[in-house]
């Protein structure tokens, strides 16, 4: 824990020293870009409304695929040869059905520029690796149906039983649980993954990941974590923005 405090520190004495630039210039976190604009997760110095409502856009779009086949993969015509929703996320009494397909996620990084936990990435990412290498992360993608261009599917993230409730629903279905050992413990809000690259973008709580870290690193992390996103359109940011790179 000394070890990560040190490391945090250090990180906020660079972010400190940096220059700030005007809109439309490039940028890697928010503090990069004069007061008022934050960094879009396209890495150019923008207002708040502008972010957001790029992220937004984003945000809606479905996923339809997580497989590793070609992009250019034409849809199957009104989901002929699709493998069926079986309902198995759909409230239930005991015994839950379990899922069709179940992909294990072997690894999390935080990217390390482009959104409101990158100057967690330098910190953190060797930490989410050694607690996925010890076996202290256990996450995995439940899909019922399938994810497949044209196909339909609902999608489950699941650490144990304790995240299905007791009638069959998922705990997390539109968020992914993210938990780092001995650092935090929260979870990832509008979470979307991209199928092809395995990237996941959504938007962190920052009072809730403070809250859940060791008091001895709050202030620390109270300055890293940018909050970048303006989710009720008061033109104040009130979330941070996530990228984050998952292996399956």
């Amino acid at each position: 824990m000394r070890a990560v405090l040190v490391a945090l520190s250090s990180s906020l004495a660079v972010v400190a020293s940096a220059c700030t630039q005007p809109a439309g210039e490039p940028c890697k976190v928010a503090s990069d870009c004069d007061p008022g604009l934050v960094c879009g997760l396209d890495g150019i110095c923008a207002t708040f409304a502008a972010v957001n409502a790029s992220f937004d856009t984003r945000a809606t779009v479905d996923v339809i695929t997580l497989d590793t086949a070609d992009a250019t993969e034409t849809a199957p015509p009104d989901g002929e040869g699709c493998r069926a929703v079986a309902g198995v996320f759909e409230p239930g009494t005991a015994p839950c059905a379990d899922a069709a397909e179940v992909r294990v996620v072997t690894g999390i990084a935080i990217a390390s520029e482009g959104h409101g936990l990158a100057m967690l990435a330098g910190v953190a990412n060797q930490v989410i690796a050694d607690g996925f290498e010890n076996g202290e992360i256990p996450l995995a993608l439940h899909i019922d149906g399938e994810l497949r261009a044209g196909c339909e599917a609902r999608l489950a993230w699941i650490r144990g039983p304790e995240d299905r409730n007791a009638d069959c629903t998922p705990v997390f279905s539109d968020a992914m649980p993210f938990e780092i050992p001995n650092l935090v413990s929260t979870k990832v809000e509008r979470a979307v993954l991209d199928p092809l690259s395995g990237r996941l973008t959504g938007l962190i709580d920052k009072a809730d990941l403070i809250a859940s870290m060791d008091p001895a690193l709050r202030d620390v992390a109270e300055q890293l974590i940018v909050l970048d996103v303006d989710t009720d359109g008061d033109q104040i940011a009130d979330r941070a923005s996530a990228i984050m790179d998952l292996a399956f």
